[in-house]
């Protein structure tokens, strides 16, 4: 009998040294959790239109696919040529401007990379080959930082077949 008093006294006493706390500080259990401090990405800026690594990693581009996808004609072949001469300048396209009337294809893709990136127009650079005086298409070179900080570069309307694309990083 004596161990069940001495059990039940021990029972009673425990809520007693549950609420006695060595520093006499009272725990609030439903305070708010500190607010873990936010990780911005570094927006890195990109590089301009005459940057040199962005004209090499575009000359070294356009090279890849001159030799992945030679050409059968003689016509083709001087074509080729002809617009590989507009491919080393470049000035800077207005994006918060451009429209469909300036070129549909580049339009659907800036709007397209916008809404799948949550990229804003301050955020991309666009490129305009200097093709004037001729009948080649100007090539748009699409800049702006992917989700890994990396400088994507994309070359639009060089190829017949806008469903092919061809692009790089820097």
């Amino acid at each position: 009998m004596s161990k069940w008093v001495f059990l039940s006294l021990c029972l009673l006493a425990m809520p007693v040294w549950a609420e006695t706390s060595v520093d006499d500080e009272e725990i609030d259990l439903l305070a708010p959790e500190p607010e873990i401090e936010k990780i911005v990405p570094i927006k890195f800026e990109l590089p301009t239109c005459q940057d040199e690594r962005v004209l090499q990693q575009v000359q070294m581009l356009l090279k890849q696919y001159n030799q992945e996808h030679p050409v059968n004609s003689i016509y083709e072949k001087r074509q080729r040529a002809l617009q590989m001469r507009y491919t080393a300048e470049y000035d800077e396209e207005k994006v918060t401007n451009f429209t469909a009337k300036q070129n549909r294809e580049v339009a659907d893709k800036l709007l397209m990379t916008k809404i799948n990136n949550g990229l804003d127009d301050n955020e991309i650079r666009l490129c305009k080959s200097k093709t004037a005086g001729t009948d080649f298409q100007p090539i748009y070179i699409m800049m702006y930082n992917n989700h890994q900080n990396e400088t994507e570069l994309h070359l639009l309307n060089f190829l017949k077949n806008t469903s092919e694309e061809l692009k790089t990083s820097l």
